[in-house]
């Protein structure tokens, strides 16, 4: 039957050119959520909870834009500033409105009378009133000093719309222009929609680390099969697997999430594998055809195990995760077709394509140096403790992910942190809705409870902005100079006209547990009130999305192994257990290192463990239904080819280490050590444990 489908070159190749320009009229459909509390059907109770707040108090963004110099800033310099920021105010239809510290409100009695001015001078005013006011709120009192100037801009934020692309379009803009008229300040940019922004910025910025792994891919193809057309045919291929599955996304509605880098690694991994077996099978017989048929079965499993895997991720109530392993699958069938059905009729009508030729010395050196090395079979046997040990680490997996620390301390978002943490004590907020449902006792026990957590450095509500100077007010004085509160732009975001109110938390940490604590916190004492916010999203999502992939990681390996044991379910129970044992060897020993070392498992890390999914079983498959050859010599007539593709595996992960994000540098080192390990079970453990069989 396979050799029916490379007997119309003609034909297929131009199906699959039709296929391929439709798939591709999809693309510009496709929905990039880089975002993820921008990704649909979250599945998660603050994500239900921010929901229901920006019902009540508006879609906004809220950012913080911090102006300083070491010296003392000049009155010239201060109404710079000021006018930059009202001609911003006035110029984008974005922006809501724009509070900085002569906009903050601020009181004075006379005679009797409250009188409300800004608690700062307008710089530019040529005759300021030169009177002692006081702020509403003396304890947030930080929107100037003598040498910093804080402003806060909040953005109304449309429907389906990035934050971190619509800060970038709006704000930074005023950040540069000001930077341009005052060089010798420094401005840091603070808030959620920073952090988004800057972590966009950073994976673009580092997409030169991207390029140069590809391009060393290339080039060690390139030298170890002697030619340049090794390289491009792989790079045509890998991007042809690319626009499919991202065509293939759109038109099935799926959204391109964060985790799409994930997913595109694990296409290179599968892709490379297969490659690697095909161009060592054209150097050894150059009859192509029987080449491809020879490698058609062995890939297919491995591609069906890879699906299998991955499709189980779909019993998750997360979206993002189904989406995933749809994509995952998706991609691992796609790349088996360009393979073995594009490239091999690509061959059938240009034999000269695809030139394969034996490495140079030094290169075949390389490999011939690792499959020379052998463990005693003693060895196997010691080494299933490390197994057992993986198996029982699972429960002791750290989860914690703090976003905060995703940066470099020399970053300027870092810098930033914590210069605001040194003057107000706080890294981060949080948002809580309070119905007016909820009763006074409630709100009192609550507010009580959350100002004597040691994380919670201040609470701003409602309440706290009548000082003990409103108390003598008559009623009718209350209700005007409480009309006044709503009507002001800094307050009016505390109390909707229903009573509803917001409050905003004020953290000294910003870590996924400080934030859950507070959740459980806040939903013991009232269980009307929501704490939420971009913050407490992304916090119990990383830990959802990390504890999901790791529930599914189990469940995958062992649709795998079941794969496993209907191939080998004519063998000895011996050496179907050696085989078991060696496939899940890798997975086994690096949970158990997560697990020794307290490797904080999160958002980015657990991508790690999708990668392990990937390549789980692939080596021993090769091996294994190897035509008219047993275990052992399946092994040896293969090893060069796994150990190939180990090698590219490891080298281009090493170019994770020079991304400028911590979480990605720790995903490239597990990334190289997996890979290693991965390779360590499926060749040396599975070579030792039937070398010793034989002597028996």
């Amino acid at each position: 039957m396979y050799k029916n489908l490379l007997s119309q070159p003609w034909i297929a190749l131009t199906s699959f050119l039709i296929l391929t320009v439709v798939v591709s009229s999809f693309l510009p459909a496709l929905e990039l959520h880089m975002d993820i509390s921008s990704h649909r059907d979250l599945g998660i109770q603050s994500a239900k909870d921010l929901d229901e707040i920006k019902m009540q108090f508006g879609r906004a963004e809220t950012v913080s834009l911090i102006v300083q110099t070491e010296s003392a800033l000049s009155v010239e310099q201060q109404c710079e500033i000021s006018k930059t920021l009202q001609e911003m105010q006035n110029s984008s239809s974005y922006v809501r409105y724009i509070m900085h510290p002569w906009k903050v409100p601020g009181f004075f009695f006379e005679q009797e009378r409250l009188i409300f001015l800004s608690l700062y001078p307008d710089p530019c005013d040529k005759t300021p009133h030169g009177l002692k006011v006081r702020p509403l709120l003396a304890e947030l009192d930080d929107w100037k000093s003598d040498n910093a100037i804080k402003s806060t801009v909040h953005f109304s934020v449309p429907e389906n719309t990035n934050p971190a692309l619509l800060m970038s379009a709006h704000l930074k803009p005023l950040e540069l222009e000001l930077r341009s008229k005052l060089p010798d300040l420094e401005f840091m940019v603070l808030g959620p929609s920073s952090y988004r922004y800057h972590l966009f910025l950073s994976v673009l910025e580092d997409s030169w680390a991207s390029i140069v792994g590809g391009l060393l891919l290339l080039t060690l193809l390139g030298l170890y099969f002697g030619s340049l057309s090794a390289s491009l045919v792989f790079a045509s291929l890998l991007g042809l697997s690319f626009v499919w599955v991202l065509g293939a996304s759109a038109a099935l509605g799926l959204p391109m999430s964060f985790l799409v880098n994930g997913m595109f690694l694990i296409l290179i991994i599968s892709s490379l594998s297969d490659f690697v077996f095909i161009c060592m099978g054209l150097r050894e017989n150059s009859h192509a055809i029987q080449v491809f048929e020879s490698l058609s079965r062995p890939s297919g499993l491995t591609s069906m195990t890879t699906v299998i895997g991955f499709l189980s991720l779909n019993v998750s109530d997360f979206s993002l995760i189904r989406d995933f392993g749809t994509q995952a699958a998706i991609g691992a069938i796609v790349q088996w077709c360009l393979c073995f059905l594009v490239l091999p009729n690509l061959l059938v009508l240009a034999p000269g394509l695809l030139s394969v030729r034996q490495p140079p010395r030094f290169m075949k050196w390389i490999t011939g140096f690792i499959l020379r090395v052998s463990l005693p079979p003693v060895f196997g046997r010691v080494l299933i403790a490390p197994c057992v040990l993986g198996i029982l680490a699972f429960p002791f997996l750290t989860y914690m992910d703090e976003p905060l620390q995703n940066f470099p301390a020399e970053h300027e978002l870092s810098r930033g942190i914590n210069s605001q943490l040194n003057k107000t004590r706080a890294k981060t907020t949080v948002r809580m809705f309070v119905p007016a449902t909820a009763e006074e006792p409630e709100r009192v026990d609550l507010f009580n409870q959350l100002n004597s957590r040691a994380e919670v450095s201040d609470i701003l509500n409602y309440d706290r902005v009548w000082s003990q100077d409103f108390h003598s007010l008559s009623a009718a004085d209350r209700a005007f100079v409480e009309r006044e509160f709503r009507m002001t732009g800094a307050l009016k975001h505390l109390k909707t006209l229903k009573g509803n109110e917001q409050w905003v938390l004020f953290l000294k940490e910003y870590s996924t547990d400080v934030i859950l604590n507070l959740r459980n916190l806040v939903e013991r004492v009232c269980s009307s009130c929501l704490l939420s916010g971009p913050a407490a999203v992304y916090a119990e999502s990383s830990q959802f999305v990390a504890k999901s992939l790791i529930s599914t990681f189990w469940l995958s390996l062992s649709l795998v192994g079941l794969v496993i044991l209907w191939l080998c379910r004519k063998r000895p129970i011996r050496q179907i257990a050696l085989i078991l044992y060696s496939i899940f060897f890798g997975p086994l020993v690096m949970v158990l290192v997560l697990a020794l070392f307290s490797v904080p498992v999160n958002i980015v890390t657990c991508l790690f463990f999708a990668a392990l999914v990937g390549i789980t079983g692939d080596n021993f498959i090769q091996y294994f239904v190897t035509p008219y050859l047993e275990l052992a010599q399946g092994i040896e007539s293969k090893a060069e080819a796994s150990a190939l593709t180990a090698i590219c595996l490891v080298l281009i992960s090493c170019v994770f280490l020079f991304y400028s994000l911590v979480p990605l540098k720790l995903l490239g080192l597990l990334f190289v050590i997996g890979f290693a390990v991965n390779f360590f079970g499926d060749y040396l453990v599975l070579k030792a444990g039937v070398s010793g069989d034989a002597k028996r």
